[in-house]
């Protein structure tokens, strides 16, 4: 009898079955298209190929098993030939990525009671595939925009904001001050005047 070695495919986003976005991936799902880019142009890049990555179809194979899976939990409604809900299951199914297609079969296996339609089964990740989507959307304007003009400013750290806020209430508060008298000038003259002497300057007097 021949085995067939398993195939170890590398662990990417298309074909991984759990997946955490990033914190770039993040700040663009919370930018809005009236700001300006949340992000330098190749980093936008990143999160639209992240996110692209993250939208893949498991496929038809990863989708028979999962209807397989909810299948043996749940049986098939009544009346259905088990082989034809598990084809349509199946079909529904293969355009999920895969970790949403994990996520949505083991929600069904663990909170319905009876065979759930393959429409109710997509369901159950229909707000997660909707973000994905969106983000896409979003970091694909993002990108454009990025590519045309640049990212925001960065800001000033805290310590470095307070600083300049103090110096400039300081500036705002300090009291004004007096106008110099006659006796002030003749100080400060004399006062120069030392200096020079002390120098070996001849100061003008005049």
């Amino acid at each position: 009898m021949n085995h067939i070695a398993p195939v170890n495919h590398p662990q990417t986003l298309a074909n991984r079955t759990s997946w955490q976005p990033t914190a770039n991936w993040l700040s663009v799902s919370r930018w809005r298209p009236e700001e300006p880019p949340p992000l330098p142009a190749s980093e936008v890049r990143a999160v639209l190929t992240e996110v692209s990555e993250s939208l893949v179809p498991a496929g038809k194979g990863a989708a028979i098993l999962e209807a397989a899976k909810i299948g043996a939990a749940l049986g098939s409604p009544p009346g259905v030939v088990p082989k034809a809900y598990a084809d349509a299951m199946a079909e529904a199914l293969e355009a999920l990525p895969p970790d949403l297609l994990a996520l949505a079969g083991k929600r069904a296996r663990t909170t319905l009671r009876f065979p759930p339609r393959p429409a109710e089964v997509v369901a159950l990740v229909s707000d997660e595939l909707a973000l994905r989507r969106r983000v896409k959307v979003q970091a694909d304007y993002a990108l454009f925009k990025a590519e045309r003009e640049p990212p925001p400013a960065a800001r000033p750290s805290p310590a470095k904001a307070r600083s300049v806020a103090a110096l400039v209430a300081g500036a705002v508060n300090r009291p004004p001050r007096e106008p110099l008298t006659d006796d002030d000038l003749h100080a400060q003259r004399a006062a120069v005047l030392a200096e020079c002497h002390a120098a070996g300057l001849t100061a003008r007097t005049a």
